[in-house]
């Protein structure tokens, strides 16, 4: 039932059971009627899973920390990202506008790496991240509603629906975003700037290795004869790919910190490419 499990004590009194339908599936309408309450905590459970299983939303959501350095600037920055994805969501959900999901994935992986590497260039001061937030807020809508058309919309509850699960989503936004900006900002308080500069690059190794390993599995779908490679190691040609193309733009545009900026971004690529690595070796 909906790839689901469900689970009833037997009892040789009770000589039948009703088991109400999954939220997609097209007697869900009917399971819902006058109950729109009912919706939007189902479907704001599956918002929130939703949001928490996805490595590439999580990560732009940490890349998007980079930019942030006040409090002021993340509540910004969470308004804006939060308002472009509902708005796609949404136009996807009720059948305005879809956008291919060939289309979508790239971009929201390439997201993360254009990201990170602009506000570890830029600076928190100075990356204005609620910019990119909302720019590429509009496809991670597109990728939420893709999500959701997986699971389908109720019939004359679509809109409860609709707001459960952006609902759920953001719930599971702040869920995973808040704890992670409080400890980092506790814990570069009381350091010192140079200090706090090679956590942020130690730090953004890791999520830049992260990034590379989504654009790499992203761009094996489009480089030619990648797919032919075994699936563990096709993300390492295109993180490479991607790692050339943000070196190029840290030697443009990364001033006084463009030797630790390409340290930064050679680690990622090794970090990238010992998982590919160890995921292939693993796999045999």
């Amino acid at each position: 039932m909906g790839g689901g499990e469900l689970f009833y004590l037997l009892d040789r009194n009770i000589l039948t059971a009703t088991f109400p339908p999954p939220p997609g599936d097209a007697g869900a309408g009917l399971h819902y009627a006058g109950r729109p309450w009912a919706a939007i905590v189902d479907y704001g459970q599956l918002g929130f899973e939703h949001v928490l299983e996805g490595i590439d939303h999580l990560a732009f959501l940490l890349a998007l920390l980079f930019g942030i350095a006040s409090l002021r600037a993340l509540v910004v920055t969470v308004t804006a990202f939060t308002i472009a994805h509902s708005a796609t969501l949404a136009i996807a959900s009720l059948g305005i506008l879809n956008l291919p999901r060939d289309f979508v994935e790239p971009i929201i992986a390439i997201s993360v790496l254009l990201v990170l590497w602009r506000h570890l260039t830029k600076g928190a001061d100075a990356s204005m991240a609620w910019v990119p937030a909302f720019a590429f807020g509009l496809f991670h809508g597109f990728g939420f509603a893709g999500a959701l058309g997986e699971i389908g919309l109720p019939t004359g509850m679509q809109g409860a629906a609709l707001v459960g699960f952006n609902l759920g989503v953001e719930a599971g936004q702040l869920a995973f975003l808040l704890p992670i900006a409080l400890g980092v900002g506790i814990v570069t308080s009381n350091i010192k700037a140079e200090q706090k500069q090679n956590f942020r690059l130690q730090a953004g190794s890791i999520i830049g290795a992260i990034s590379l390993h989504l654009v790499g599995t992203t761009l094996a779908n489009i480089l030619p004869g990648v797919n032919s490679l075994l699936t563990e190691w096709q993300p390492i040609p295109g993180a490479i790919v991607a790692s050339a193309a943000v070196a190029i733009y840290l030697l443009r545009y990364g001033g006084l910190q463009m030797k630790a900026l390409l340290q930064a971004l050679r680690m990622s690529l090794l970090l990238a490419i010992l998982f590919a690595a160890g995921k292939a070796l693993g796999a045999r």
